[in-house]
C-alpha cells in the first residue's frame, strides 16, 4: 500500500462516492445538486416553483354601438379604403375586440363572395363555350334574343 493520505471523497477501494437520483433512479456524484437525467432536486430542499404572474393585456370588450356598425359599413363601401381598414382593424392588438370580430367577419365575407364570383365567371365561359361549340346557338340569337333587331 502507498502512504499517501487518502481523499476524503474518494471510498477506501478508489471509486468517488456516488448516490442514486430518488425520481429516476440514475447514480449520479455524491456532490451533485440536481439529476442530470430528469432534473430532480437531490439537495433535500422541496421543490417549489413559482411561475410570475403574467398580467393579460387589457382588451377593450365594450360593445359597438348601432352608429359604429353603421360606419364601419359605410366606410366598407369606399372602395380599397374599406378593405384596408377590416385588415388594418383584424389584425390589430389595440383594437376593440367586438370591432375586431366584426372586420375578421367581414373579410371571410369577402373571401367567400371573391371565390363564388370566380366560379360563377368560370362556369358562365363554360356554358356559353359548350352552347357555341355545339351550334345550337348562332351569334345573332345572343345579341337579338327576341328576333326583333336582325330582319
Amino acid at each position: 500500500m502507498n502512504n499517501e493520505p487518502m481523499n476524503p471523497n474518494e471510498n477506501p477501494s478508489g471509486t468517488p462516492p456516488t448516490k442514486r437520483c430518488p425520481r429516476c433512479g440514475r447514480e449520479l456524484p455524491a456532490d451533485s445538486v440536481f439529476c442530470g437525467e430528469c432534473g430532480a432536486n437531490l439537495s433535500g430542499a422541496p421543490e417549489t416553483f413559482t411561475v410570475p404572474p403574467q398580467s393579460a393585456p387589457a382588451v377593450d370588450t365594450t360593445p359597438l354601438k348601432t352608429s359604429d356598425f353603421l360606419i364601419l359599413h359605410l366606410l366598407n363601401m369606399i372602395p380599397l379604403v374599406g378593405l384596408i381598414l377590416m385588415l388594418m382593424w383584424s389584425f390589430s392588438d389595440n383594437v376593440n375586440l367586438n370591432r375586431k370580430n366584426f372586420c375578421r367577419a367581414y373579410l371571410i365575407m369577402y373571401a367567400i363572395s371573391f371565390v363564388l364570383s370566380i366560379l360563377f365567371v368560370i362556369l358562365y365561359v363554360i356554358i356559353l363555350g359548350a352552347l357555341f361549340s355545339s351550334g345550337a346557338v348562332m351569334s345573332d340569337t345572343i345579341l337579338d334574343p327576341f328576333g326583333m333587331i336582325f330582319h
